[in-house]
């Protein structure tokens, strides 16, 4: 049986670390807050587990990098939690909900 089988909420695609030089470097703006991300791909993005977000919630998001101005909005859902083997605290994962035109 295949991994995407086993796992079928697992994203397909490549995952880029949200961090330069140690530092969070993309950021998950809701409301007055901001939080740092840990990941992101096409798929979506995943965040820290103490962000205000509640598991298949969907919310209207925006990202922001650290150092431009332009901001990038969107609606996403929280689809699951993980624990990474290399990580000690548990990440929530964020899936882009795309509308079909």
């Amino acid at each position: 049986m295949s991994l995407p089988a086993l796992f079928p909420e697992r994203r397909s695609r490549q995952r880029f670390p949200a961090v330069r030089d140690g530092k969070p470097y993309v950021w998950l703006l809701l409301g007055d807050a901001r939080w740092p991300l840990c990941d992101l791909s096409l798929d979506g993005f995943s965040v820290a587990a103490e962000t205000p977000l509640t598991l298949g919630e969907s919310f209207e998001f925006t990202l922001k990098l650290s150092d431009a101005p332009d901001k990038v909005k969107g609606v996403a859902a929280v689809s699951y939690t993980h624990l990474r083997a290399h990580e000690t605290v548990l990440g929530l994962v964020c899936r882009l909900l795309l509308e079909k035109i």
